[in-house]
This record gives C-alpha cells, sequence and structure tokens, in this order.
C-alpha cells in the first residue's frame, strides 16, 4: 500500500511535460519518482489515504475505488486540490493513460 500524495507545481509542470514527450515516443519511461520527491510532492492535505497499484477494468472502476479510498480513511468532502488527480493519474498511469498502439 501507498499514502497518497500531491503533486506540486513543479510535479504537475514535470508530469504534462513527460505527457507530451511520451506521446511522440511511447518507449519514455515514467517519472515515477515524482510520486514520493519532495521536490515534486507533498503529503496529501486532507489526511492519510491508502492506495493499492493495480489495474482497472475500466474507468467506472477506478472512480468506485478511488471513492471507496477516500470514504474509507475518512476523506468526505470533494477533493478539488491542485496536484491531487495530477498524483492519481502518475500513480495508476496504466489505467488513466493506457499505451495504445500509436502511442
Amino acid at each position: 500500500m501507498a499514502l497518497l500524495r500531491q503533486l506540486n507545481e513543479d510535479g504537475v509542470t514535470a508530469l504534462e511535460k513527460y505527457l507530451i514527450d511520451a506521446k511522440g515516443d511511447p518507449t519514455f519511461e515514467p517519472p515515477y519518482s515524482l510520486l514520493y520527491d519532495p521536490e515534486y510532492s507533498v503529503e496529501f492535505q486532507l489526511g492519510e489515504v491508502e492506495l493499492e497499484r493495480r489495474g482497472f477494468e475500466d474507468r467506472r472502476a477506478f472512480a468506485s475505488y478511488i471513492d471507496e479510498r477516500f470514504i474509507g480513511s475518512g476523506v468526505l468532502d470533494d477533493v478539488e486540490i491542485d496536484g491531487v488527480w495530477e498524483w492519481l493519474t502518475l500513480f495508476y498511469l496504466d489505467a488513466t493513460c493506457p499505451l495504445q498502439r500509436d502511442g
């Protein structure tokens, strides 16, 4: 299990750059180090949310799992905090940005 964090502004910028670069070269390695590097990410502001790295059948299953983990951790607010969804995108990159034939 991993604890949810949030990317800071530099982390979001680095993730955006990766996504642009990877579109042109799908073999480009994801920058997973951003997830826990204090230069690029910070602790999640609303508490400790434990997550399991796993795959999902579809987007609905992904959303259901994230909702379940937030509620189970006592996070009942809509999470509209900068960097949270970007962190989740990178953590679950295979589910959120699956590799396709054209990249």
